[in-house]
C-alpha cells in the first residue's frame, strides 16, 4: 500500500504480483473479504488461486494491451515470458481490475491476467511471470530496466 498510495516504484512478481493485486482490492475497491486460498482455503472472495495448470519451470506467451506502458517497453505486441508460480488472480474477478485503475496489461493465451498496471503512477506494475528470471541468460529485462529508471528518477525528485 505504501508504494501505490505514495508514488515509489514498485515491481511485484509472481507472489509480489499477487499480494498487490489483493491489496489493490481490499483497500482500493473496499472488498474486505478478498484473500488468497493459499493462505485462507475457506475465503469468501478467493481473489488468488491455484492457476489451473501450475507454471513452475514454464514458459508462456503474454499478449500485451494495446496503449499501455507494459507494451510500450516492450515494444511489441506479445513476449514469452518465464514462470515459476503456482498461484494467480482467478479468472472470475479480474473484471474488478478492469475497471479500476489497476489495468490488467498482459494475457495468457487462455486470457488469465499475467500483468497489470496502475494508472497515474510512476511506476506500480506487477506480472505473474518473473523478468527477473532473464539475468542468468544475461539479458536485460524491458520491466527490470524501467523499474531502476523509475527508481532513479524517484531519487532525485526526493534529493
Amino acid at each position: 500500500m505504501v508504494a501505490r498510495s505514495t508514488g515509489l516504484p514498485f515491481l511485484g512478481t509472481c507472489g509480489g504480483y499477487q499480494h498487490a493485486v489483493l491489496e489493490y482490492v481490499r483497500n482500493a475497491l473496499g472488498y474486505s473479504e478478498a484473500d488468497k486460498a493459499e493462505v485462507n482455503p475457506g475465503a469468501l472472495m478467493p481473489v488468488v488461486t491455484p492457476l489451473s495448470c501450475a507454471l513452475v519451470e514454464k514458459s508462456g506467451a503474454i499478449q500485451l494491451i494495446e496503449n499501455s506502458y507494459i507494451r510500450k517497453r516492450y515494444g511489441r505486441s506479445a513476449a514469452t515470458e518465464s514462470y515459476h508460480c503456482s498461484y494467480g488472480v482467478k479468472p472470475k474477478y479480474a473484471h474488478l481490475l478492469t475497471d479500476s485503475d489497476l489495468m490488467v496489461s498482459g494475457f495468457d493465451a487462455t486470457g488469465d491476467p499475467r500483468a497489470f498496471e496502475l494508472k497515474n503512477h510512476p511506476y506500480f506494475k506487477g506480472t505473474a511471470y518473473q523478468p527477473e528470471r532473464s539475468a542468468p541468460r544475461d539479458e536485460r529485462h524491458p520491466l527490470i530496466t524501467a523499474f531502476i529508471d523509475a527508481a532513479i528518477r524517484n531519487r532525485v525528485s526526493r534529493a
